[in-house]
């Protein structure tokens, strides 16, 4: 079971794309959870991209901080997806050298996290898809009923 992914630079630059609409200015990408969620660093801390809530959080100090979050079942739960990861590994399903998990309807659109719900996908396509849905619906009120969306070829 792979909880953390690393991937290089050129696909963490190809992957966070599309979500320029996020202060992600200064901040390096440094590892992925096995659905591509982010920790990146920065001069004031780690912060952490979630792919499904389309957010970005700072969530410790520094990487030692960080590793002790890590480290807590909450921290696992959280950040790693443990419980979920877990699950989708037991159905033999396991991600590629350059894939990670992913929904195949996301539930920002209406996708349940359930196992019926998750594939594999590239790391770069996963992430850049995710981020120009957050971006095309960031500033819909909660609960507007979404009828399209538009997907960009990774460039």
């Amino acid at each position: 079971m792979e909880l953390i992914k690393k991937f290089t630079n050129e696909q963490y630059l190809s992957a966070l794309s599309s979500w320029d609409w996020l202060p992600l200015s200064g901040k390096s990408p440094f590892l992925a959870n096995a659905f591509g969620d982010l920790f990146l660093e920065a001069k004031d801390g780690i912060y952490f991209l979630d792919k499904v809530d389309g957010t970005l959080e700072k969530i410790s100090i520094n990487k030692p901080e960080l590793q002790k979050l890590l480290n807590t079942a909450d921290g696992q739960e959280r950040f790693l997806w443990l419980t979920v990861v877990k699950a989708v590994d037991s159905t033999g399903l396991i991600p590629g050298i350059n894939e990670v998990y992913d929904f195949i309807i996301n539930p920002v659109l209406g996708g349940e996290i359930d196992l019926p719900n998750i594939n594999t996908t590239d790391f770069e396509v996963a992430t850049n898809i995710a981020g120009q849905i957050h971006s095309q619906i960031k500033d819909l009120p909660e609960g507007t009923p979404i009828n399209n969306i538009t997907i960009d070829d990774l460039e």
